[in-house]
């Protein structure tokens, strides 16, 4: 019986230390010159500006509106950076990756043929480079108007916190 009780508290420990190892820590702290020596949020080691800027980019001074500004709208501007693609759910791209785990050993052949055309044959690779060229600056397009919302949103944001 003793030994089913320290194997459960074993257990219980290893799962609640990877939790805890895994968990996004937030803290508010001063972001320095580049912030007008105001209070920015860090998300683990990334600064994440827009948590708590106005709509001139300037952070606030005072610590307590930082975390009121946090607060609100962590929500919304998580969802702007997970549209960009910065913060992806790692369970779910580790669930994709896993799944097409399965599929490399039929996809090898194929990629290696490509990569030998890519290679080997200019017009092919031109045909390849300007895909990617093209994909690139979509992408780039999508990022612009996701952070204009953002900017959108802050003004707005902004405006209700004055009144």
């Amino acid at each position: 019986m003793l030994n089913n009780k320290f194997l459960y508290l074993l257990l219980a420990t290893c799962y609640f230390s990877l939790l805890v190892g895994c968990a996004t820590v937030y803290t508010i702290e001063p972001g320095g010159k580049k912030y007008n020596n105001g209070y920015v949020v860090k998300r683990n080691t990334i600064i994440i500006p827009e948590f708590t800027v106005d709509s001139q980019n300037q952070a606030p001074l005072d610590s307590k509106i930082a975390t009121r500004r946090f607060k609100r709208r962590k929500k919304k501007i998580l969802s702007f950076y997970q549209q960009m693609g910065y913060f992806g759910s790692t369970v779910l791209e580790d669930a994709k990756m896993f799944g097409s785990s399965f599929w490399a050993p039929f996809r090898a052949p194929i990629e290696g043929v490509k990569y030998h055309k890519y290679e080997t044959d200019p017009v092919y690779r031109a045909k390849i480079d300007a895909q990617d060229e093209q994909e690139e600056k979509r992408e780039q397009e999508m990022i612009l108007s996701i952070q204009k919302r953002m900017q959108d949103y802050i003004v707005k944001d902004m405006e209700l916190e004055k009144k």
